[in-house]
């Protein structure tokens, strides 16, 4: 199939960059967000209100069948990604940031492409097709007609697609799965405890700072570098139920300093320093492990008195709407970006039920973070077996 490649220019219609919206525009109407494009899969729900000096023509509107790249992103691996637009979507305005595609339905199968898209030969054409001025990486019309794709004959272009539509439903299949065990331990938490702003069970409200068995600690300023012997956890590496230690960096530091920032099985690890009011305070509970782990100055340890506070009830309390309501009241921010410190952390105040009680939910979140377990292995066989699927089926061995 590879001997069969064929720019993308040679199976569209029409290409064309969407419509900006204007802020003094006189046009009322709604656009796309760029993650309805950036994500891997269309989602109409990925709109906004807008206004627009003129009146959008129908080849500036997302319509089923059409294919939309990105054309701009401060992430190189997502500037010229691709989403079809399904067959049951009302047509929309797409951004200046998307160019949006009408293809030959006699020449190339829309389904096909958007596979044929992901594979790393397309996406190596578009990263070195790619441009960047001031952070932000480009790619323009031009670049994306020469893009080369293998074309066999439309009949089995159905074929391909319809091999690799089925394994992809099955692991979105999968990660829907793990969503639904999310939701569950977070309604099982509000079935226990209540709303966190209104307390309907009358839990006695008390300031965070009486339920610490140290003072909050900020981490080092030390920078990770290649040459690092420790593992340092910044606020990339937090915001799941664990943290994310294969992503962590590494950091050179004095043993004496390294005990001043280790972290402990259970310590909760918060991003106090971030440039998005909606990530500060996302947190992830440090795991057992056999190493010596640091946290970095953008991140703040919390170290709980067990006798009065479960961890991972806080961690799920941080995650409910009432909760974040309550972290936010306290926080604060710079002209650069949002941050909260000991002292405003201390004085989140938190309805707090009886132990007993708090031990009983995290008895709970324990057996569903197993099931989440064997569910996520299921999810990475699953991406395994399409990645296998996608390469196989663009040498032609499908």
């Amino acid at each position: 199939m590879s001997a069969n490649l064929v720019p993308l220019g040679r199976v569209v219609r029409s290409m064309r960059n969407g419509l900006s919206p204007s802020r003094r525009g006189e046009v009322l109407g709604e656009v796309l967000t760029l993650s309805a494009v950036t994500q891997g899969a269309f989602d109409p729900a990925h709109r906004k209100p807008a206004t627009f000096d003129k009146e959008p023509s129908d080849d500036q509107l997302a319509r089923p069948g059409m294919f939309l790249m990105c054309r701009g992103n401060g992430n190189l691996n997502l500037v010229g990604s691709g989403v079809v637009v399904p067959q049951n979507a009302e047509p929309v305005v797409y951004p200046d940031t998307v160019i949006g595609a009408v293809l030959d339905p006699g020449k190339v199968d829309v389904g096909y492409l958007a596979h044929a898209w992901t594979t790393a030969a397309v996406r190596a054409q578009i990263e070195s097709g790619a441009r960047t001025t001031n952070g932000t990486h480009k790619v323009n019309q031009q670049v994306l007609e020469a893009i080369k794709v293998p074309l066999p004959p439309l009949p089995e272009q159905r074929r391909i697609a319809a091999i690799l539509d089925e394994a992809d439903a099955l692991r979105r299949t999968r990660r829907e799965a793990l969503g639904l065990l999310d939701e569950l331990l977070r309604s099982t938490f509000l079935e226990m405890f209540g709303d966190p702003v209104t307390n309907p069970r009358g839990w006695p409200v008390v300031q965070a700072v009486t339920t610490f068995s140290t003072p909050p600690r900020i981490g080092t300023t030390r920078p990770a570098h290649d040459e690092g012997d420790v593992r340092v956890v910044r606020v990339g590496e937090v915001g799941g139920a664990q943290v994310a230690l294969e992503r962590c960096g590494k950091v050179s530091l004095p043993a004496r300093e390294a005990d001043r920032y280790r972290c402990k099985p259970g310590d909760f690890l918060l991003a106090r320093a971030i440039g998005s009011e909606h990530l500060l305070g996302k947190g992830s509970l440090m795991q057992d492990v056999d190493e010596t782990v640091v946290f970095d100055s953008h991140v703040m340890r919390l170290r709980f008195d067990r006798r009065v506070m479960e961890p991972v009830f806080f961690q799920e309390w941080m995650l409910t709407e009432g909760g974040r309501r309550r972290f936010l009241k306290r926080a604060g921010r710079t002209a650069v970006q949002f941050n909260v410190n000991a002292e405003q952390i201390g004085a989140v105040q938190i309805p707090l039920p009886p132990i007993p009680l708090q031990n009983a939910f995290s008895r709970l979140a324990g057996e569903v973070a197993m099931a989440r377990g064997r569910q996520a292995s299921g999810v990475q066989q699953a991406d395994e077996f399409f990645a296998s699927l996608l390469h196989r089926a663009f040498l032609g061995e499908l």
